[in-house]
């Protein structure tokens, strides 16, 4: 057994190593690919929306969700680096947050281009032509694009991405600490090498989603065309598989319709577990506390709001509820929002390298328990240092 181990071990190092050797070659070739995605036309409305539906999604398939599958894995293991220099002294946790505010992503770009939007340094036009495919929901056939309802989502920019963060740049004797950890767990790599990969993988990572999610928003814009001339709205279409829409006549789909509507409607009413590992689980079971990734060491105190998709309202001065949140929901960086809670996601996610850019204190990842209990609430006490989050009793 511990000979299995050991090179259980070794082949894990051999493929971490080849995984920032890549960053020169596979690395960035998988986001060259996921950028033509963002070159290539999406509407030429040449052939039918169904046909142009299809072909979104082959090329989405190929050129952005492989490719992004692989920049995320990537993105995965630069964060456990990261967390791992905390854990072993190198950077304090303060230092490695300074670190992530070094890093500008997709977001910093869309908060930055949001306010010279406000200026009228740039146009409406060309704001929407790179960021209008972006929806809160980015599956959700009945979440609206910035670009189908701009006013909704444009025209604030309380955050000032000018405004100058505690960015940590490794120091000299921090960079001797991270070659020797680096030698002794027998990787021939250099401090800056590693430090480079912390970097690209992130941004990578970030690019690559916003790329591949313009062709899922463009395949359920052709859809919705392709509905309004078949007699079924979004909301119909929202209760079918992509195929059965592929392969069913709008008769069919039709048809099916009410029965589709009333599963849904009962699917709604049951609760179960996300395990089920006992046979009375199936009718009696209990709900695990959850363990959020806190970002920031700060705390704060404010109102909450709920967001959804479909639920748009002034966020200024709230800390910010989010479900499951995905990059449609950048756009909330441009109010002045004072902390973030989702239901949803991990120390690797969107919205926990989203919000360690820009400094927010956030609780990603309550679970279901969490989240329920601090809906009830009507402002919440969030200390990121502490890792607490609760209703505020006063």
């Amino acid at each position: 057994m511990p000979c299995d181990l050991n090179v259980f071990q070794q082949s894990l190092k051999a493929l971490t190593k080849s995984a920032i050797k890549s960053r020169t070659g596979t690395m960035s070739a998988d986001l060259n690919l996921t950028r033509q995605l963002l070159k290539e036309a999406t509407n030429a409305n040449t052939i039918s929306p169904l046909d142009d539906a299809r072909a979104l999604l082959d090329s989405c398939r190929t050129k952005g969700t492989l490719p992004f599958a692989r920049l995320a894995r990537h993105g995965f293991i630069a964060v456990s680096f990261l967390r791992s220099l905390v854990e072993r002294g190198v950077f304090s946790a303060s230092e490695a947050e300074g670190f992530m505010h070094g890093i500008h992503t997709i977001a910093y770009e869309l908060v930055s281009d949001m306010r010279k939007l406000r200026l009228k340094e740039v146009t409406d036009v060309e704001f929407l032509g790179r960021y209008g495919h972006l929806r809160p929901g980015t599956y959700d056939i009945l979440s609206k694009r910035y670009d189908e309802q701009p006013d909704l989502y444009l025209g604030h920019s309380g955050r000032d991405t000018a405004t100058k963060l505690n960015v940590h740049e490794p120091t000299a004797a921090q960079k001797i600490q991270i070659g020797e950890l680096l030698s002794d767990f027998g990787y021939d790599l250099s401090a800056d090498e590693l430090l480079a990969y912390i970097v690209d993988s992130v941004k990578a990572r970030e690019e690559s989603k916003f790329a591949f999610s313009r062709y899922v928003s463009d395949t359920l814009v052709a859809l919705t065309k392709w509905g309004h001339s078949n007699g079924l709205e979004p909301d119909d279409l929202s209760f079918f598989e992509i195929e059965e829409i592929f392969s069913q006549t709008p008769d069919e789909l039709k048809s099916s319709l009410p029965l589709r509507r009333n599963s849904y409607n009962l699917s709604r009413a049951l609760r179960l577990p996300h395990l089920i590992r006992e046979p009375h689980e199936i009718d009696v079971f209990g709900i695990p506390l959850g363990h959020p990734t806190f970002i920031t060491g700060r705390a704060v105190i404010g109102p909450s709001l709920r967001l959804t998709a479909h639920n748009v309202v002034g966020l200024d001065g709230n800390i910010i509820m989010i479900e499951s949140a995905d990059p449609g929901f950048d756009w909330v960086f441009s109010h002045d929002i004072k902390g973030l809670i989702t239901c949803f996601g991990g120390a690797n996610s969107h919205m926990a390298i989203r919000c360690a850019e820009f400094s927010l204190p956030a609780a990603i990842g309550c679970g279901e328990r969490i989240f329920s209990e601090l809906q009830n609430a009507s402002v919440i006490e969030l200390n990121c240092g502490a890792r607490s989050v609760k209703s505020a009793k006063y």
